[in-house]
């Protein structure tokens, strides 16, 4: 069974970079997003270089009959595509690629999901490479997937989105999902980051893309660290304290190994209380 990693890794070098909150935190460094050519959007397509006949056979067979857009809508759109050498997908077919296979929303919704249904009925924490999607009960008609975090702990959201907008990463305040769920039927969601560092305050302040890991982590499992800066200083090492004591039925030591786990990753390190 293939890792969810492997696959919000595959999908984030194809996103565009533009898009991507810069202090957001996710499983690749953002310079390597976009890295690999960032996609476009166009209906039917599974990842296909466009060419002419590819532009005017979308045109024909969907476009001209089902969309609102006009010829030179489209021809604005896309313009460009063919010289650039774009690869486009629609909304599901950056998933088939790395798969290897093809389905749809809906059939990634009742074929490979589980845990899922309305977000608004579904309190747990959100898991990087989850699922989302919109339509209806019925039949869902557009998905899109938890690819990192926000600096304090809001989820980011990675889809292809339509032909005026590509392959681009969204907070949940610029796009709106109605449903979730867990790909457990063709994914693994664990994943183990080590950190070997003992984290204290110190003078200067520790720093590190690892202190910052773990801060969104903590911030998404409710243990509020302030914003998530990459610095351990007092609102940090308070947060560990709670979460710490929360899981243990002794008294905190001076000094604790930790295995804290948010969307399925895992920080594994050791902290200090002084």
């Amino acid at each position: 069974m293939k890792n969810v990693y492997e696959f919000i890794r595959f999908a984030l070098t194809h996103a565009k970079k533009a898009s991507a909150p810069k202090d957001g935190i996710y499983p690749i460094p953002y310079n390597k997003i976009g890295s690999d050519g960032e996609w476009e959007y166009l209906y039917g397509t599974h990842a296909v270089l466009v060419t002419q006949e590819v532009l005017d056979e979308r045109w024909k067979n969907y476009y001209s009959p089902r969309s609102n857009f006009t010829r030179e809508q489209y021809l604005k759109a896309t313009e460009g595509w063919v010289e650039r050498k774009v690869i486009a997908s629609d909304c599901h077919g950056i998933l088939d690629k790395f798969l290897g296979n093809n389905t749809t929303s809906n059939g990634t919704y009742v074929k490979y999901s589980t845990d899922k249904g309305a977000i608004s009925d579904i309190d747990r924490p959100w898991v990087i490479g989850e699922a989302v999607f919109n339509g209806s009960d019925t039949k869902k008609t557009h998905v899109g997937w938890v690819c990192g975090f926000t600096a304090d702990g809001k989820p980011l959201f990675l889809q292809v989105r339509g032909l005026m907008h590509g392959c681009v990463i969204t907070t949940e305040s610029e796009f709106k999902w109605g449903y979730r769920g867990l790909m457990t039927n063709i994914f693994s969601y664990e994943e183990v980051i080590e950190v070997a560092k003992v984290l204290k305050i110190t003078s200067p302040l520790m720093r590190g893309d690892d202190i910052k890991s773990l801060q969104v982590a903590l911030n998404a499992l409710g243990y509020n660290s302030g914003t998530a800066d990459g610095i351990c200083g007092k609102n940090t090492m308070d947060a560990i304290d709670r979460f710490i004591k929360a899981h243990s039925e002794t008294e905190l030591p001076d000094k604790i190994a930790v295995s804290l786990t948010v969307g399925s990753a895992k920080y594994m390190g050791n902290v200090s209380k002084t």
